[in-house]
């Protein structure tokens, strides 16, 4: 289930919105840690603040009296935190996407720097699970190299290459620099295939508004229910030039 369906389910549960504050409160308390080890299960309750009872109804209760391991149950709660903070950036590049005319190709480098802005700003969670990047990332991604003609199994081991290197020994690795540094494993299987390998100034364009478009979400100008002015004459920009491109074709 995307994530999106997942989350809607509680809004039409019986005490929907009281049980999704709970989950909240746990991918906070995975989000906000400050040591790179798993925080134990007594850990996570203390930091979210919740009974034991209600942790392992929400993420590990395997039947009314049976308990799953502890491991399971943090791992279930590790990879729903990733899904949960990872939420905002995926909706900005969808919500870019819809606004241009906006290629495979493009829509994947876009998707790529926008993964290593959310690295940058949860490096602990973008690297626990040996570096697993979220589901959604790896299935927008995978949609994208099946467009290019290349091959979707791939796009979960490309991301997991990006959160490796987002965050290197000396900090922060920029996400251009990043996006450089996996573009040969894309190559390898979609070059060959996609005429307009290297990208134009069309798609180099859309790849910055992601990029700008993920900085305006974190600083609070931007939202994905409505565009902030800026972000909005960027569309524009990229419009035009998209028009232009198409009139000046032969």
């Amino acid at each position: 289930m995307r994530y999106d369906d997942w989350r809607r389910t509680f809004d039409v549960m019986d005490r929907g919105e009281q049980q999704w504050g709970t989950r909240r409160l746990v991918y906070l308390a995975m989000a906000d840690r400050k040591d790179r080890k798993l925080p134990t299960v007594a850990a996570l309750l203390r930091s979210a603040g919740i009974a034991k009872q209600t942790f392992y109804t929400h993420f590990g209760l395997d039947s009314i009296t049976k308990f799953v391991a502890d491991d399971e149950a943090r791992v279930v709660a590790l990879l729903e935190a990733k899904e949960w903070t990872w939420a905002p950036y995926r909706q900005g590049v969808e919500h870019v996407a819809e606004q241009v005319d906006l290629s495979p190709r493009a829509l994947l480098d876009g998707l790529i720097r926008t993964l290593v802005e959310w690295a940058h700003d949860y490096p602990l969670l973008a690297a626990d699970f040996h570096n697993r990047p979220p589901a959604t990332a790896v299935l927008l991604a995978g949609d994208a190299l099946r467009s290019l003609g290349g091959d979707p199994d791939i796009a979960e081991s490309v991301l997991r290459d990006a959160l490796v290197r987002a965050n290197g020994d000396q900090g922060a690795v920029p996400s251009l620099s990043v996006l450089h540094a996996v573009r040969p494993q894309i190559e390898a299987v979609v070059g060959a295939r996609d005429g307009n390998a290297a990208l134009d100034e069309h798609q180099a364009a859309v790849v910055e508004v992601l990029s700008e478009y993920a900085q305006q979400l974190l600083s609070g100008e931007a939202s994905t229910s409505s565009i902030s002015s800026e972000i909005r004459g960027l569309l524009d920009r990229l419009q035009t030039l998209g028009t232009n491109r198409s009139t000046s074709a032969p």
